[in-house]
């Protein structure tokens, strides 16, 4: 018995020298944040003034990737803009980036279809008066061409949803199949406002600048239109 009590103490001594010796490790694991951010978590950010983009507010992201969705061949588009949307977590978002300062020969060297990385350092998150969300101060070494001609599909709206749902769509790739309000004439062209209307009475314009290269093409009394939710005067279009 008493051989057993003195094996029983030698082994809590044993344990609690084991335990002492055991040195805590101070060095837990530490996550890295992701350098690539989306555009769903950059609209995010707008609260109504200007944002500077920085490490700070990007929670140490440094860049976005998307697909510019505009075409700027078309004409339909303000000059100086681009629209870029990506996907992320199944949320398609996008937004209009202000090229101006550095467009080529006075050209806007981007196509739709091209996939593109932003370097968002300094970069002004903006809203501009029709409440569009805009990117500003982005330099010509800020952003890059990855690959050209990628096929983008449009992401079909009603109207219903695009007018309740606006800031979702804004500067995206949709189609939404309705009506003219007025029944055209034949080859009544594209080209200025036509009202839009679905079977329950929405109603939403439909916008081609005079510029459009497919101004004078003939528009369809009713069709599946596509193109990017843009706001004009405080109105929705789709051009």
């Amino acid at each position: 018995m008493k051989n057993l009590k003195n094996i029983a103490l030698i082994s809590i001594i044993a344990s609690t020298m084991l335990t002492g010796c055991i040195k805590e490790d101070e060095n837990f694991a530490v996550g890295q944040n992701n350098p690539e951010t989306s555009l769903y978590n950059i609209r995010n950010l707008h609260k109504g003034s200007d944002v500077t983009l920085d490490a700070q507010s990007l929670y140490e992201a440094k860049y976005i990737k998307g697909v510019v969705i505009s075409n700027a061949a078309g004409n339909n588009i303000p000059q100086n803009y681009i629209a870029v949307q990506n996907t992320w977590r199944s949320q398609t978002r996008g937004i209009l980036v202000d090229i101006g300062s550095f467009k080529a020969n006075g050209t806007i060297p981007y196509a739709f279809g091209d996939s593109v990385v932003i370097n968002l350092e300094n970069m002004v998150l903006s809203s501009q008066e029709d409440d569009l969300l805009v990117l500003k101060n982005l330099k010509e070494d800020n952003i890059e061409i990855i690959n050209s001609g990628n096929i983008v599909a449009s992401r079909a709206v009603s109207i219903t949803a695009l007018i309740n749902k606006f800031q979702d769509y804004e500067s995206t790739y949709i189609d939404l199949t309705a009506d003219l309000e007025t029944e055209p004439a034949n080859g009544t062209p594209l080209k200025g406002n036509k009202i839009l209307i679905d079977g329950e009475q929405n109603k939403l314009n439909l916008f081609t600048a005079e510029g459009a290269n497919f101004a004078n093409d003939p528009v369809a009394p009713s069709a599946t239109f596509v193109g990017i939710p843009y706001k004009e005067n405080k109105e929705i279009q789709l051009r």
